[in-house]
């Protein structure tokens, strides 16, 4: 028996946990943010003078990745 009080109680801080992460995602997106506008330029790129950032595997120039996202 105690071990079913153990589970409801999982249950209930995973399902409040789950609410505080949709929260948090619903307010970064009214707020317009996305990771992609947190990173800060480490440059300029010598071709354009766009600023250039690391992405996860590559660094690229934000007039590209910008290009890439409309196309």
């Amino acid at each position: 028996m105690s071990t079913s009080c153990g589970v409801r109680g999982e249950q209930d801080t995973r399902a409040a946990f789950m609410r505080e992460i949709g929260e948090r995602i619903r307010a970064l997106i009214a707020s317009g943010l996305s990771p992609r506008n947190e990173h800060q330029g480490l440059g300029s790129c010598p071709r354009c003078k766009a600023d250039v950032v690391g992405g996860r595997e590559a660094y690229g120039c934000t007039r590209r990745l910008k290009a890439a996202d409309d196309g």
